[in-house]
């Protein structure tokens, strides 16, 4: 007589795993952009209205940078800086051919804080990932004595981070 067994073996009971770990990473640079929009102060009459006032102007900067990112906003001197003029107190100055106009840029509407092009004189701020948006406070003094023409500067901007 033959005896046949059947051994059923379920393949769960012979498994096994192992198990590790799997990184997962990434970088979040620190990154922002700037653009601008331009200060203009529109006509100054050396004669009559601008002879003892001044005429004002507002621009903009405008930043977008990483969120949670301090950067620093600063304005350069021009191109036309006075003879003295320095990063921290910019001489700024249009020109129209060999004739210049001095004009001051603010960082504050009451135009008392002057915008200079460096971490202690420029805006701080941090960053939102959304776009900022900083207004720029020109001033042309008043009681200068210019010849007519059409004056103009161009004042670098830049955001430190």
């Amino acid at each position: 007589m033959c005896l046949s067994v059947i051994v059923a073996a379920s393949s769960g009971a012979f498994a096994t795993t192992v198990t590790t770990t799997l990184s997962v990473t990434a970088i979040v640079g620190s990154t922002c952009n700037i653009s601008t929009s331009a200060v203009s102060f529109g006509t100054y009459d050396p004669l009559v209205v601008n002879l003892a006032n001044p005429l004002n102007g507002q621009g903009t900067v405008s930043t977008t940078c990483t969120n949670g990112l301090t950067n620093t906003i600063e304005l350069d001197q021009g191109l036309n800086a006075a003879t003295g003029s320095t990063v921290e107190v910019p001489l700024r100055q249009m020109r129209s051919g060999s004739a210049v106009m001095g004009y001051f840029l603010y960082q504050n509407s009451g135009r008392t804080t002057v915008f200079g092009g460096d971490a202690p004189t420029g805006v701080g701020q941090t960053g939102t990932g959304g776009n900022a948006n900083l207004t720029v406070f020109g001033q042309v003094t008043g009681g200068q004595n210019v010849a007519p023409g059409s004056y103009a500067d161009t004042v670098t901007a830049t955001v430190a981070f």
